[in-house]
């Protein structure tokens, strides 16, 4: 199992859980692919110096990531994080 973090901004993110669409599915679409990333792992995103949450992967089609708004989740407690480019590899120990 492989979680990914994807730093972004504020309205994005809301984007991506489909407060502003009618469509239920959203991709990220990722130029380096993360290894051994498979369907039912998360894509977390971190925005203003957080860690807020994530999505389950239901389907990964060449560089995409598929995920629907609904499966969003909003972690227990935020985790900190400095702005960063592309992915990274979630670094905490146990799931949120």
């Amino acid at each position: 199992m492989v979680d990914i973090v994807i730093y972004t901004n504020p309205k994005i993110l809301e984007e991506k859980q489909g407060f502003n669409e009618d469509y239920d599915e959203f991709c990220w679409s990722l130029s380096r692919f993360p290894l051994k990333l498979e369907k039912g792992d998360r894509i977390y995103f971190a925005v203003q110096g957080f860690v807020l949450g994530f999505f389950v992967i239901h389907n990964i089609d060449e560089n995409d990531v598929e995920f629907f708004c609904h499966s969003w989740r909003y972690l227990k407690k935020f985790i900190p994080t400095k702005p960063f480019r592309g992915f990274r590899y979630k670094w905490w120990k146990k799931r949120k």
